[in-house]
This record gives structure tokens, C-alpha cells and sequence, in this order.
């Protein structure tokens, strides 16, 4: 496939720290401290008028649009408790399965039904979702207290690209993230820039469910985390100066590179 035959869609699920007024007075947490628990500023990061982009409004503690609709507990679709597993909510005012599937129903399936339809266009040859990440591993995450790369690219594979038996196929192929990973580190230079891959996560349900052959509309896919501290202070979640504006150019050029190659 020759991806200069078609777009790039860039899916952006964990953006937005919009929670509404009533659900936000049930929540434990300062705004400083749910700022912490979003993917901050990646509406910005991979922000441009040349891709089709699928952006979240609401936080992830709304619904988390990178989660089966089914899936339950508190890794699931509604999160029940945060990156530290400590509770969102006090005790006895955990949603109840009629607000949960209310949520659902008013802010995921919205979500998802734009991602397909985008994605079933012709124009559309290829998706990439967009993350970013803590710089150390959190309590919940797979690689708790650990210190993280600057990118990490994932197909769904192993750390050398390998097919996992639980789910059955990549998302894209191996070598589609080793040239997304040249073309960082040409983008990067002179500056050195470490790169993972499927390590510590390797693709979420978009990453999984759009690229399943199985689903009808399937298109190859990545995913992307982006350290957090490429450009934010942790301690106060502002911007360090510039490097937003920075990275929206690599990643511009990164997803314009990536779209001309013929892979």
C-alpha cells in the first residue's frame, strides 16, 4: 500500500479535561491532579488542517473512548479509580450500570461513530491515535516506577514486532514503525531522541478494533505516546516555553513524511 494514495487520520481520544458541573462536584480529585490524568495538550501536539483529526471534548473520566464499550473495572470504559488506583468517587456514588450505559450512549458511540465513518472513506488509508504519556510509570500502568522513552511507537506487537497469541494480528506492519522511527529521529536532529517500541503499551482498543480484519472497514493503524516531559513541568502541567509550538511542527512533518512513503 502506497499511502501517498490517501490520508492519515489522526484519532485524538484523551485530549480534554471537560467534565460537566454535576459530575464534577462527585469527583475526588483538584484540577491540577486531573490534569495529571489526561493526555494534556495532544489536541495541540498533533494539531493541523492538513489530516482528518477525531478529537475528544470531554475528559477520560467521563468515559474513556479508548476502551471496549463492554469492558468493566476500573480499567474499563468508566473509570472507577485513577492512575494511583486511588477512587474517583466517595463511597456509594460509583455510576450505577443506568448512568454508565447513559454515558456511553451520549458521549462514546458519538465518538466512534465519527472515527468509522472517517475511517471507511476512501480518502482514508491509514490512522494513527494519539497519546501522551507520564514520564514514569504510574501504580495501574504496565511499567510501574519505571522511567519512560521519549516516543513509543506500537502496532499491537511485541518489543521486536512479533504477533501477541491474544490478539492475532499488528495493526500495521514491523517495518512501518521502524520508518516512522527513522523519520523521527531525522526530525529530531541534532538532538538525540530514544524511541520505544510496544513498551510500555502497545495499542489500545482503537489501535486494536480499527485495524481487526475483522471489522469491515478495517485500515492499518499505529499508536503514539509522547513523553510528557518533551514539554511540560510536571508539577504544574504548563507548557514549557515553545515546545508545544515546536513539537506541532515534528509531528506535522512526521505525519506528512509518513504519508508520502510507499509502504
Amino acid at each position: 500500500m502506497n499511502l501517498s494514495t490517501g490520508k492519515i487520520l489522526i484519532s485524538i481520544p484523551h485530549c480534554s479535561t471537560q467534565i460537566p458541573p454535576e459530575l464534577k462536584q462527585r469527583i475526588n480529585f483538584t484540577d491540577l491532579h486531573l490534569k495529571r490524568e489526561t493526555d494534556l495538550y495532544t489536541d495541540q501536539l498533533f494539531d493541523s488542517k492538513e489530516f482528518p483529526i477525531v478529537r475528544a471534548s470531554l475528559s477520560r473520566y467521563m468515559v474513556d473512548l479508548n476502551r471496549n464499550r463492554d469492558a468493566e473495572g476500573d480499567k474499563g470504559v468508566i473509570v472507577t479509580t485513577d492512575f494511583d488506583n486511588r477512587p474517583i468517587y466517595s463511597a456509594g456514588d460509583v455510576p450505577s450500570p443506568q448512568e454508565r450505559e447513559e454515558r456511553i450512549e451520549k458521549y462514546w458511540v458519538p465518538y466512534h461513530h465519527e472515527l468509522e465513518q472517517k475511517l471507511k472513506s476512501p480518502s482514508v488509508r491509514f490512522f494513527m491515535d494519539a497519546h501522551s504519556m507520564r514520564p514514569v510509570g504510574s501504580a495501574k500502568a504496565p511499567d510501574p516506577g519505571e522511567e519512560r522513552a521519549d516516543i513509543v511507537l506500537s502496532n499491537l506487537g511485541t518489543t521486536t514486532g512479533k504477533i501477541r497469541p491474544e490478539i492475532g494480528h499488528l495493526s500495521c506492519p514491523w517495518e512501518w514503525l521502524l520508518k516512522a522511527a527513522e523519520i523521527l529521529e531525522d526530525l529530531w536532529r541534532p538532538h538525540p531522541v530514544e524511541i520505544a517500541f510496544n513498551d510500555p503499551y502497545f495499542g489500545g482498543y482503537i489501535t486494536r478494533h480499527y485495524s481487526d480484519p475483522k471489522w469491515p472497514g478495517h485500515k492499518p493503524g499505529m499508536q503514539i505516546e509522547v513523553n510528557r516531559k518533551l514539554y511540560l513541568d510536571w508539577e504544574t502541567q504548563e507548557p514549557l516555553p515553545n515546545k508545544i509550538k515546536r513539537l506541532n511542527q515534528v509531528f506535522s512533518e512526521f505525519v506528512e513524511r509518513l504519508q508520502r512513503l510507499p509502504l
